[in-house]
């Protein structure tokens, strides 16, 4: 497997919070996404269904919690919010793509197997708008990079993406 896919469906165990603007001090936020290495991430469902139909749809399905179990232990605050978990998506995929959909200046990432993590994420969730930056950091990462091995994970996700840029610089 290029990018490890988690195959339990069974709840993360909470491991850490994510770090701001995505931490539990977040006072707009209204869900909580768990990755699947169990990072709590603290954000807005206006931000995710702007960019994910199927957040959209995830967000509009989602209940507030009645219990701290789905999110156990630890010093997280659920503070009653619908928590949803993204069983495929680890930390870092999960704060590289919330960090292009959040307003701001997108965040520079050369670790080739998170760049394809949030391609992957973006075909799961039908978020068209994360393509391009998937394109142009692929494109980047394999500009930086001297590792053939990264060259060629880069040409396979780029391959796999339909990414003409990307591909060409591998």
């Amino acid at each position: 497997l290029l990018f490890p896919l988690s195959c339990t469906m069974e709840p993360a165990k909470v491991t850490a919070t994510a770090e701001a603007p995505f931490g539990p001090d977040n006072d707009l936020a209204d869900v909580v996404l768990l990755s699947s290495d169990g990072v709590v991430f603290y954000v807005s469902k206006s931000i995710l269904a702007i960019a994910s139909p199927v957040f959209r749809d995830m967000t509009q399905l989602a209940r507030p919690s009645t219990s701290t179990s789905e999110i156990e232990e630890g010093e997280v605050v659920n503070r009653g919010l619908p928590v949803i978990t993204m069983h495929e998506s680890t930390a870092p995929v999960l704060d590289a793509l919330l960090r292009v959909l959040y307003p701001g200046q997108p965040p520079t990432i050369t670790d080739i197997s998170v760049i394809g993590g949030v391609a992957l994420a973006a075909d799961k969730y039908n978020m068209q708008c994360l393509l391009g930056w998937v394109d142009s950091a692929l494109t980047s990462a394999v500009l930086i990079s001297g590792s053939s091995a990264d060259v060629v994970l880069a040409y396979m996700v780029a391959r796999s993406h339909g990414f003409g840029s990307a591909i060409r610089s591998a």
